[in-house]
């Protein structure tokens, strides 16, 4: 009996396996980033990224599993993990000066900042703000976030603050940040 079920459960992998292989890298990201929301099967998604991870990825799709995945393991609290394959796709995106790899620190900055490192964040949020390969309001993002961060260590930010509304201008992506900024003025 005991064999038996252990074949059985080898056959069901094999078969949920083949099923994973069949779907694009792309749709197998998305099916797991929809558990993300807080109503989804984090250990399902999990379990596909790790899968998919498995596989022959081109150097794109492998950076955007182990960034999902890294998102994944801080939000089932496997901080270490978390880390350790956010750190993966820094390296695979060639480091936080490309647009890919600013775009991890920035999700690493936000898991040490949900462990509490508030220094190793915003030294993070501070590479990103300083990447010249990201997107401009991913830039504004990380700045806002460092300032946020120093003056919660209490240091004066009010210079920063007043740059970064500036530079805010009146772009709709990013007037949460403005107004935040103004209320901080």
């Amino acid at each position: 009996p005991a064999q038996l079920q252990q074949m059985l459960e080898r056959a069901l992998a094999a078969i949920e396996q083949n099923r994973l292989d069949s779907r694009t890298p792309i749709e197998v990201i998305a099916e797991a980033m929809k558990n993300l929301d807080g109503r989804g099967d984090l250990g399902r998604s999990r379990e596909l990224l790790e899968g998919l991870l498995r596989r022959n990825l081109t150097p794109q799709e492998r950076h955007e599993a182990l960034l999902s995945l890294g998102i994944t393991y801080r939000a089932t609290q496997e901080f270490d993990r978390a880390k350790a394959t956010l750190q993966q796709a820094i390296d695979l995106a060639g480091g936080t000066d490309t647009e890919a790899g600013g775009v991890v620190a920035f999700q690493m900055a936000w898991t040490h900042e949900t462990v509490g490192d508030a220094v190793a964040a915003r030294r993070l949020f501070e590479s990103t703000a300083a990447s010249r390969g990201v997107f401009p309001t991913l830039r504004l993002e990380a700045r806002w976030n460092a300032l946020r961060l120093a003056a919660a260590a209490g240091e004066v930010v009010r210079v920063g603050l007043a740059a970064l509304l500036a530079d805010c201008g009146d772009n709709e992506q990013v007037k949460h940040i403005a107004d935040d900024c103004r209320s901080r003025l």
